[in-house]
């Protein structure tokens, strides 16, 4: 029988839309050669983080930049898609954190702040390991945690300072450190409950 990715065992589910809340998180990963790449590089198996904002809604980071757009477009050409809720949400949470997200909507992609991040927690040697990929730059930042830039964002960064500035952090993770793995790890640790699978 194959393992179902991030299933927690008794209690996993498939659910539908419906069944999400506001300020819900998804993690997800696709067939893409760009999400194998992350997923190889974080050691994970997931490759981007979702903020669910209610009525089919999503706000994510993607290479065009911070956008709004519909949950079933968001993950269209997911295999996986799993949502968690953090474990002190409430109705008025969720609006402050949807409220901190939505003026994120139209800023840049940091493509330098994401390359970084996955390499934080890195071997030194891993900067330059990297096929290429990495600029020598975006390592040294990495290494002395400068990625501090509001005026872009990569989708787990998003989504962690969306929560850090509504009141909920997800544990104690700088926003520009964090990585989608990092949001099942965060339901390892009880800061977020599982919610089910919705692909």
């Amino acid at each position: 029988m194959t393992q179902i990715p991030l299933d927690p065992g008794v209690g996993g589910q498939c659910i539908t839309q419906e069944k999400l809340e506001t300020a819900d998180i998804i993690v997800s990963t696709t067939n893409a050669s760009v999400s194998g790449l992350i997923r190889a590089g974080t050691r994970s198996v997931v490759s981007h983080a979702i903020l669910y904002i209610g009525d089919g809604a999503v706000i994510e980071a993607i290479g065009e930049g911070v956008v709004r757009r519909q949950l079933s477009e968001a993950i269209s050409d997911a295999r996986l898609a799993v949502a968690y809720r953090h474990m002190l949400m409430n109705p008025s949470r969720a609006g402050i954190v949807v409220s901190h997200a939505s003026s994120f909507i139209g800023r840049a992609y940091d493509t330098r702040g994401a390359a970084g991040a996955g390499l934080a927690d890195q071997p030194l040697l891993g900067c330059f390991a990297v096929g290429g990929l990495i600029l020598t730059g975006a390592c040294s930042a990495a290494r002395n945690g400068s990625f501090d830039n509001t005026d872009a964002f990569f989708c787990s960064e998003l989504v962690f300072e969306a929560f850090r500035l509504g009141g909920v952090p997800i544990g104690d993770r700088r926003s520009d450190t964090a990585l989608p793995k990092h949001i099942p790890e965060a339901y390892g640790r009880r800061q977020l409950q599982y919610v089910g699978h919705l692909r």
